[in-house]
């Protein structure tokens, strides 16, 4: 919100909140490729609120002032346990029986909706992956 309060360009923005904005669907969410680095987030399509919402996140991960980039790395920090915790329940998914499956299954299912941390990532997760996506694409859609 700092960033975010600070600049009017951020006025005409994707909101989240509202699934007929298609937050994970006009743009991709990319983990760091290497340590210490952002996360990327690209557009998907070049309309102003989506450039302008892949702008405003992209400042949000790398940060804009020196307290900023503590606070983003905090994030970067945060994100990457989540995703760390999410990955580990999709191998564990890939390798037990079928009653322990069901359980992940719905697990991974719960962590892919909006009440879940950052479900954006974890949603392309699924997408670029052939299995997970025959397997849990339907979540992607509710």
């Amino acid at each position: 919100n700092g960033i975010k309060h600070a600049r009017t360009e951020y006025d005409n923005i994707l909101n989240c909140t509202l699934a007929s904005d298609q937050v994970d669907l006009k743009i991709k969410y990319q983990l760091p490729s290497y340590p210490d680095s952002a996360p990327l987030v690209l557009a998907l399509e070049a309309n102003e609120k989506v450039l302008n919402t892949v702008k405003l996140l992209n400042e949000i991960f790398a940060g804009t002032t020196i307290q900023k980039k503590i606070q983003a790395e905090n994030l970067v920090e945060e994100l990457l346990r989540e995703i760390k915790k999410f990955q580990k329940k999709l191998r564990k998914w890939a390798d037990e029986s079928l009653v322990e499956k069901t359980e992940l299954r719905n697990w991974i299912i719960r962590h892919l909706g909006t009440d879940s941390n950052f479900p954006a990532f974890k949603r392309w997760i699924i997408r670029e992956n052939e299995i997970l996506m025959a397997e849990f694409g339907d979540a992607l859609t509710q």
